[in-house]
């Protein structure tokens, strides 16, 4: 159980949503995005809840806020499709992190074209003793104003 509270502890404030300007574009912000050397792992999904298709990018930070890398996520997200779900290995790689990033927790910026951009992220977090649990830290950030 402590190691649950600590999970918990470190999850507050883990991912919210700043709308640009209310027709023009979306930012979010994915905090405590786990290295691909951890034990936890992450997936994140991104939603285009606008009526035209977004272009999407994205950008990594380390935790001392230098850019580990940049780079397109999707094209051209459909309106109202769901992006499959991704992870840290399928981030160095978009991103072409070379060496793949292995220390530490970032901050992972999804940049859209598009307002209305929704995203979900949930951490399976391990602990030491082999208990897993599985960590939805986008709460309060969904829906088109991520209220």
């Amino acid at each position: 159980m402590m190691c649950y509270k600590r999970i918990l502890f470190g999850m507050v404030a883990a991912l919210f949503l700043q709308v640009g300007s209310a027709t023009e574009i979306s930012v979010c912000y994915v905090l405590n995005v786990p290295s691909i050397a951890a034990a936890d792992d992450i997936s994140i999904g991104v939603i285009n809840e606008s009526d035209q298709a977004a272009k999407l990018t994205m950008t990594l930070y380390d935790m001392d806020g230098s850019q580990l890398g940049t780079g397109v996520l999707d094209e051209s997200l459909g309106a109202g499709n769901s992006m499959s779900f991704f992870d840290t290995a399928y981030i160095n790689t978009m991103l072409g992190i070379s060496p793949i990033w292995t220390t530490g927790r970032a901050m992972l910026e999804i940049y859209s074209t598009q307002p209305n951009l929704k995203t979900v992220a949930f951490l399976k977090a391990k602990c030491p003793n082999g208990d897993e649990y599985l960590v939805d830290i986008s709460e309060g950030a969904s829906g088109s104003s991520c209220e």
